[in-house]
């Protein structure tokens, strides 16, 4: 696949220093807290070199914008999420394996919640390329979380898959004080199973996994 003009410097900018690598991943750290605080719009080069404790030089021998960083950690937070959810435990039945998977990726948004805003919410903030690459992204999250052999439709309507996937990012992006993991990731068994298994069973699959 071709690369996009957005990735297009990552892996090749400042890698003839035998540090570059860390200092990349300097740079992707430190632009999570800043979208968390500014988003994607009040996020600049200086708030990111800040962040990392670098020069705005050394970021730009890196990345060509704030927008080509924010792609790069993106894409870095994407796959240590998809790695994650790939290592979920097995489960013998299929409702098991959907709890087990959305357990999984619900920690992994409760143990960093700099997540919510690189992956969640600054995406859509920062032009229709990243938005796009955004729901590519959601969208293999609900097919690695339901998939399995399941009853009910094969899969949910166009409508009904976009329904799940906005109930996806908006439980994940609301994990706070008050709607703590366990709660979130119960709610979320619940609406992802409601369209397969209908919506008292689902209750009940959901209930059964929050006790196990």
């Amino acid at each position: 696949m071709a690369a996009s003009a957005l990735s297009k410097t990552r892996g090749q900018k400042g890698t003839s220093d035998p540090g570059a690598s860390d200092t990349r991943d300097r740079l992707r750290a430190a632009i999570a807290p800043v979208l968390a605080r500014r988003g994607f719009p009040g996020t600049t080069v200086t708030e990111i070199s800040d962040q990392a404790g670098l020069s705005r030089r050394v970021f730009y021998e890196y990345f060509e914008s704030e927008r080509d960083c924010f792609a790069d950690a993106y894409a870095t937070a994407v796959e240590r999420i998809e790695a994650s959810l790939a290592r979920s435990p097995a489960a013998a039945a299929w409702p098991e394996q959907v709890a087990a998977r959305v357990k999984t990726i619900v920690d992994v948004f409760a143990a960093d919640r700099e997540l919510v805003a690189l992956c969640l919410t600054a995406p859509p903030q920062a032009g229709d390329e990243i938005a796009t690459r955004q729901a590519e992204t959601i969208a293999r999250w609900l097919d690695a979380i339901l998939a399995g052999p399941r009853p009910g439709p094969d899969q949910p309507s166009p409508g009904a898959r976009l329904g799940l996937g906005g109930a996806l990012v908006l439980l994940l992006a609301g994990l706070d004080d008050d709607h703590d993991a366990g709660t979130c990731a119960a709610e979320l068994t619940q609406i992802l199973l409601a369209p397969f298994l209908g919506q008292a069973q689902a209750r009940s699959a959901a209930l059964a996994a929050s006790r196990s």
